[in-house]
């Protein structure tokens, strides 16, 4: 799977194309609330108990990043994407014009 200045890596699972699309429709929703010189990356491996996924925004700025660990692949996608909505928000919020 691949976004523009995104990278989705996705290994020990096999995703049906309808989980591939939502798991591009919400990294594509994070990439169009970071900052706009971001590069995503996207990283989900099979663990002992499940999935284990790492996303990374980073910019010449800022670096937003979260680890979770779930059940499947896209539990741990849905975890990600709150915990990186709360600190991109966070970060809309204290930014100063």
């Amino acid at each position: 799977m691949h976004l523009s200045n995104c990278k989705i890596n996705v290994n020990g699972f096999q995703l049906s194309d309808k989980k591939q699309s939502s798991i591009q429709h919400i990294v594509q929703a994070l990439q169009n609330r970071s900052p706009s010189d971001s590069v995503l990356n996207l990283s989900i491996v099979s663990g002992e108990s499940g999935a284990i996924g790492f996303f990374t925004i980073v910019s010449r700025s800022i670096k937003f990043e979260s680890y979770q660990i779930g059940v499947d692949p896209m539990g741990v996608v849905k975890l990600l994407n709150k915990d990186l909505l709360a600190q991109l928000t966070l970060w809309v919020k204290q930014r100063k014009f």
